[in-house]
């Protein structure tokens, strides 16, 4: 089995479908936005939202590193949320 890679993305619509695979870290910037197409998805390091978007699926985003959304929104089951001074905020 390979070992999960890093993703990092500047481009609009950009689809995320992992059928089942991890990732390592994501990375969002640019007028970047980025959509997970899977129910449920695993990131096993960072997601960093330095600017844009990052909208997970209805089901669990489990996050195993850090999540800095400090530049950027992060929605969730059509839930929107944003860090503001460590804390996540749901708009």
């Amino acid at each position: 089995m390979a070992a999960p890679s890093d993703f990092m993305t500047q481009v609009l619509g950009t689809l995320l479908t992992l059928s089942g695979n991890d990732l390592n870290s994501v990375t969002i910037a640019g007028a970047a936005d980025a959509v997970v197409t899977d129910t449920s998805a695993a990131l096993l390091g960072d997601l960093t939202i330095v600017t844009g978007s990052f909208t997970a699926a209805s089901g669990t985003l489990s996050v195993g590193g850090s999540f800095d959304a400090t530049g950027g929104l992060f929605n969730h089951s059509s839930e929107l949320y944003s860090l503001i001074r460590q804390t996540l905020v749901k708009w």
